[in-house]
């Protein structure tokens, strides 16, 4: 994949096309992004800490970094409390814009074994992203509208 094609695919996920910005979409208080709406297994708050999760392990294999202590099989769900609700919304955020960095870097470094792999995880991290992306703005808007009949 052409680096300029995945560059443009993180622009979307984070500026959004079709679809709210990254930014306003996360921009809740934290009554909102920590709230279970009805039917749904996780909040707004879970899923953004549940993508960033993942996306800090793939960025730390990209960038040759020690990997985030974690068991990847009992923590990737984690349930942010309010009180840590920026915290998450600003890692996700921050991590996000750090994977697009890597795509639009002149000198495109990481610690990959070659470029190709490279491309790969960036491309696992923006597929995961926007699936989830998809997912918070659906948990957003049922949790919003059953706070209001509350």
């Amino acid at each position: 994949m052409d680096r300029n094609i995945l560059a443009e695919v993180f622009k979307q996920i984070i500026e959004g096309r079709d679809f709210a910005d990254c930014k306003r979409l996360v921009n809740v208080k934290s009554d909102i992004a920590c709230f279970i709406p009805a039917g749904c297994p996780y909040s707004m708050a879970t899923n953004v800490w549940h993508c960033d999760f993942w996306n800090r392990l793939w960025l730390a294999r990209l960038n040759g970094e020690k990997r985030p202590s974690a068991n990847i099989y009992k923590d990737d769900w984690h349930v942010p409390p309010p009180e840590e609700w920026l915290t998450v919304r600003e890692s996700f955020l921050a991590n996000l814009n750090r994977a697009h960095q890597m795509t639009t870097d002149e000198s495109f470094e990481h610690a990959m074994e070659d470029d190709d792999k490279a491309m790969e995880k960036l491309t696992q991290i923006a597929i995961h992203t926007a699936y989830h992306v998809g997912q918070i703005a659906l948990v957003k808007r049922m949790a919003k509208a059953e706070m209001k009949t509350r």
